[in-house]
């Protein structure tokens, strides 16, 4: 049998980014057209959203960011290995909203990137975990690991459902853009 893990948890991330949209609509004031032809809540600018893909595997890679490229998102970066991954975040910072992260490479694995991302990275940032392990351990650890600034949005398992997989990408992008919105609403008061 094999677990879906990310059902559930997409159900529940689901409801918190419906939440979310609700909260964040009340208090936003009227937006001029420029602003909100930047909003990353529009499919436009969800495509504009910078997504990084982390994996040793580099036709993994490639496959993942054919399709998103065939999707219309125009912003995609690739690193190979967690060291890279971690000086493409040192070096992009906020751009990124989402990270596409396996699990177990060569060197600094999936859950240490994670660990130094919680430690050094200072900007919201989404992660889903993209890998061949299908555990429900590994899963759970994975989404403990996360925290309010690096976010465990999902956990897929090898070969992803690219109907699946897709759309939940961009739920990811939405919910990092409103948790960014709400950061900053509240550091501005």
């Amino acid at each position: 049998m094999k677990l879906n893990i990310s059902v559930l948890y997409s159900s529940l991330v689901e409801i918190a980014t419906k939440k979310l949209k609700s909260i964040g609509k009340k208090n936003e004031p009227n937006m001029d057209e420029k602003k909100k032809k930047e909003d990353l809540s529009d499919e436009a600018g969800i495509r504009n959203a910078h997504i990084l893909i982390v994996d040793d595997d580099r036709d993994y890679v490639e496959l993942i960011q054919e399709s998103l490229l065939q999707e219309g998102f125009k912003n995609i970066h690739k690193a190979f290995d967690g060291e890279e991954a971690l000086e493409m975040m040192k070096r992009l910072g906020e751009q990124v909203q989402l990270i596409l992260l396996d699990l177990k490479m060569p060197g600094i694995d999936g859950f240490e990137v994670m660990r130094s991302l919680i430690e050094k990275h200072h900007h919201i940032v989404g992660v889903i975990m993209v890998t061949g392990v299908n555990d429900l351990k590994t899963a759970m650890k994975f989404m403990q690991l996360g925290t309010e600034k690096v976010i465990a949005f999902d956990y897929c398992t090898h070969p992803v459902d690219l109907e699946y997989f897709l759309p939940r990408i961009k739920e990811a992008i939405i919910f990092i853009e409103i948790k960014r919105k709400q950061i900053n609403k509240l550091s501005n008061n």
